[in-house]
């Protein structure tokens, strides 16, 4: 009820259910766009950034100049 005694009427529903139609909506938009665009260039931008770095130490392992794992067996 309102304060002069009066119940709100059934009228201001749909317009409010409209206005927060329209926000769900930007925000889904929103959502997708985060999503299908703004993620994968996040992604690529760390893969040619920090992806370079990561395989420089993995290829540097693998021709030795990072010392190999030594197991119990190297008489053999």
């Amino acid at each position: 009820m309102k304060k002069n005694g009066t119940i709100p009427t059934v009228v201001a529903v749909p317009d409010n259910l409209s206005h927060l139609r329209d926000a769900l909506a930007g925000l889904i938009a929103e959502r997708d766009q985060l999503i299908h665009a703004v993620i994968p260039n996040i992604e690529a931008d760390y893969q040619l950034k920090i992806g370079a770095l990561e395989y420089e130490k993995f290829e540097a392992r693998g021709t030795g100049h990072v010392a190999p794992i030594q197991t119990e067996d190297h008489d053999r």
